[in-house]
């Protein structure tokens, strides 16, 4: 069975062709293609796409796969949240405003009494990242967009929109989009609507990640499929590595960790933090398995502007990170790296003064502050994962994600600053791996289960368990790096 998977991400619009072997349930990927977005930024805090340019890019990536490995038997989609496109009569109207874009600060502040009650409803804490700001500031701004035929979208309901005709999208990117979700019903909250202003006639329909429907004949025409080839829904592109990785089991957790990172927990209710912290999302992912856990701005983008300031090249950065040894650094007398260099999502974090570097003394060299850049990533993701077990989360088992896992030490530093074992599954392309398995969920539910026990019986799953000794220092390194978020930074939590 042939597998085309499209991943829509705000950097990176990525396709693949994966052949799934319906005997053994082994996935092999015949070819991924890789084309970077183009970020448009016209005046000061905006950060939009182009939403004709990114369906023109997926229906090329699309002809290019089909025709070099012939049709498809499904296509599977993910994409990325905190997107908002509106469209009138059909046609769109504004360009794709993704989470990077800064112009509805304002318009979030103005919710400010509204702060729990919102995060009670939908699990989304007060971020400016998400649909409910942005169509307040859009409504402020250009009014005639919310009369008439007009839908406000976003990148999964645009991309199905696109595919088989309609808008719809599914319940992991409704939720974690546009805060307009009630996490426990499932459906547009009133409370939330009324907030901001809208008609429910202007949100997609929602539908779980393994909806499947058909190919509309135009983009069949375009990209040389079948008509009527199965379009499957998906999950957005975390949620689909997440369920690549977990397979949608309880109390496993996945740190993904990229240009920017996360740590999410599947877990079986939608369960949130105390209202008056906020200090974790809680997302649907599929199939009552909710994902409570954050995302950070600051990962690997930090490690890359570290580096290269101590003069070590981006495409260097794995080897000298892998050259790094943990046990020839038993010290406390490390230095810290608070590695706040973008605004982060952690709501009551101050991030305007950038990146510190505390405790440096004469002995320490380059490497010291590149190892300290990475402990100070994981100690934020730590945050967010602390506050989830003290609401009762468990995590049994970490599954390391993304570029972090070619990183020589951070299977190391995740596993002993969580003090929980972290597994490195060598696994190509997880977000694709996940979209194949949602579409076989629905499609070919045998084979689904057969690819699942075949990822999971994998030899190559490496294993590294939380050691005491280190366990022991990173513990104190965590209480120096928390100590000075609160002094430098007003951390209030």
């Amino acid at each position: 069975m042939k597998v085309l998977s499209v991943d829509v991400g705000t950097t990176n619009i990525k396709g693949a062709l994966i052949d799934v072997d319906e005997s053994s349930g082994e996935l092999s990927f015949l070819e991924t293609v890789n084309v970077r977005q183009t970020a448009i930024s016209e005046e000061r805090g905006a950060h939009e796409h182009d939403p004709e340019r990114v369906l023109k890019t997926v229906e090329e990536m699309i002809a290019h796969l089909v025709k070099s490995y012939g049709k498809p038997d499904y296509i599977a989609v993910s994409s990325y949240l905190f997107s908002v496109v509106a469209t009138k009569s059909g046609k769109y109207v504004t360009r794709i405003i993704t989470w990077l874009d800064e112009r509805s600060r304002d318009a979030l502040e103005g919710l400010r009494p509204f702060y729990e009650e919102i995060y009670r409803r939908s699990g989304c804490p007060p971020l400016h990242i998400y649909t409910l700001p942005k169509a307040l500031f859009l409504k402020k701004r250009r009014p005639e967009l919310f009369s008439g035929e007009a839908k406000l979208l976003d990148s999964k309901s645009f991309i199905a929109n696109h595919l088989v005709g309609y808008p719809i999208t599914d319940y992991s990117t409704a939720s974690g989009t546009y805060q307009l979700l009630n996490i426990r019903t499932l459906k547009w909250d009133d409370f939330l609507l009324d907030l901001a202003g809208l008609e429910e006639s202007l949100l997609p329909e929602v539908a779980e990640g393994d909806y499947v429907d058909r190919v509309n004949p135009r983009v069949a025409s375009a990209t040389g499929v079948d008509p009527g080839t199965p379009v499957v829904l998906g999950l957005y592109d975390g949620g689909s590595m997440i369920y690549a990785l977990s397979g949608g089991r309880s109390n496993i957790a996945v740190v993904n960790m990229g240009t920017s990172g996360m740590v999410r927990a599947t877990h079986g209710s939608p369960i949130i933090d105390d209202p008056e912290l906020m200090r974790f999302q809680t997302y649907y992912l599929y199939r009552n398995v909710w994902i409570p856990g954050g995302g950070i701005s600051n990962a690997g983008v930090v490690l890359e502007y570290i580096g290269g300031m101590l003069g070590i090249d981006t495409r260097g950065l794995p080897e000298a990170l892998s050259r790094l040894s943990l046990d020839a650094r038993l010290a406390e007398e490390r230095p810290i790296v608070i590695p706040l260099l973008y605004p982060e999502r952690i709501p009551g974090l101050d991030t305007s003064l950038g990146v510190s570097a505390v405790g440096l003394r004469p002995d320490h060299g380059r490497e010291d502050v590149l190892l300290a850049t990475a402990e100070g990533i994981v100690f934020v993701l730590s945050l967010i994962a602390e506050a989830m077990k003290e609401k009762g989360i468990r995590i049994d088992e970490v599954r390391l994600a993304g570029k972090a896992a070619t990183l020589g030490v951070m299977p190391y530093i995740i596993a002993n600053v969580l003090s929980v074992t972290t597994t490195v599954p060598e696994v190509p392309d997880v977000g694709h791996v996940g979209n194949a398995l949602m579409g076989l969920e629905r499609l070919d539910p045998p084979l689904a289960r057969l690819a699942k026990s075949r990822i999971e019986s994998s030899p190559r799953f490496t294993r590294v368990a939380p050691r005491k000794e280190l366990e022991g220092l990173y513990l104190k390194l965590r209480e120096r790096f928390t100590r000075y978020l609160r002094d430098i930074y007003a951390w209030r939590l």
